[in-house]
């Protein structure tokens, strides 16, 4: 019998105990996949903690106490920490990760023989799976999220390091075919690119009556939905701006961020404070 794929998983993408909802897409992803008899995977979750005393502030103090290893929804986890200076030297972060997760990556293929690198975000994942990748003597494949190519494609320093990983990669995923038309525009083969669309759980997510829970919820008339993190990479102004134009239709947001504040001031200024 054909032994499983052991894979290494890298991906500072994934949910822990004080931020359970980051990444999940990723964990639900990497939990099928080691669910089934032909692979066998171990997550790398390298985590960025900013130096003293930025390290003391609320959400990075609960970064520090996370476990360095442990068993998450079935997965083997690590958690190594890498020296991370917030809203700068992004395109240093590579580079101290690598490092950062260098003596555990030598010690976990000691012990198992990878025969795979698999990163989760294009950046900083990508170019630190090359390096694993050349160092191991094994393959690696990027999968592209959305704002690893959207965000940091356009930062000096970076578009070059993911464009450089998308050559040596053996496989390239996006989660959407507009996703794959923007790598193509950085420069990438559009013939390596595989479109591989992000899973629902249908336990959660299935069709229901829709007039019935409109009217639970209080709403009549068209109703539209838009989820994501309420920061201004996600612009969900633009969809505020838009209820303007339809009168008689409510919008839900679902998500918080730092741009709530503000959204809440624009939707008042509109008019539309009382339909969205």
């Amino acid at each position: 019998m054909t032994r499983p794929l052991n894979i290494l998983t890298l991906s500072t993408l994934f949910p822990n105990a004080q931020t359970p909802g980051f990444g999940i897409f990723v964990e639900r992803q990497t939990a099928e996949l080691n669910g089934r008899p032909e692979a066998n995977v171990t997550v790398i979750n390298p985590v960025g903690l900013p130096p003293w005393p930025l390290n003391l502030l609320p959400r990075y103090r609960q970064l520090k106490v996370l476990p360095s290893h442990e068993i998450w929804n079935g997965l083997k986890v690590f958690r190594p920490q890498f020296s991370l200076i917030p809203g700068l030297g992004g395109s240093r972060n590579p580079d101290r990760i690598f490092h950062a997760i260098l003596p555990l990556v030598r010690q976990l293929h000691a012990e198992s023989g990878f025969d795979l690198v698999d990163a989760e975000f294009f950046y900083p994942d990508g170019p630190v799976a090359m390096r694993i990748s050349e160092m191991l003597d094994i393959p690696f494949t990027v999968k592209a999220r959305g704002a690893d190519i959207h965000y940091w494609g356009a930062q000096s320093g970076c578009k070059e390091q993911i464009t450089k990983a998308a050559e040596q990669a053996a496989g390239l995923l996006a989660v959407s075919e507009a996703l794959r038309d923007d790598m193509v525009k950085l420069g990438m083969d559009r013939s390596r690119i595989e479109v591989h669309y992000t899973g629902l759980d249908q336990n959660k997510f299935r069709p229901v009556d829709r007039a019935a829970v409109k009217s639970k919820i209080g709403v009549s008339g068209p109703l539209f939905i838009t989820t994501g993190a309420l920061i201004a990479r996600k612009n969900q102004a633009l969809v505020i701006e838009a209820m303007t134009s339809f009168p008689e239709a409510t919008l839900l947001l679902a998500g918080h961020g730092e741009k709530e504040a503000s959204y809440r001031k624009l939707a008042a200024r509109l008019g539309v404070a009382e339909r969205i």
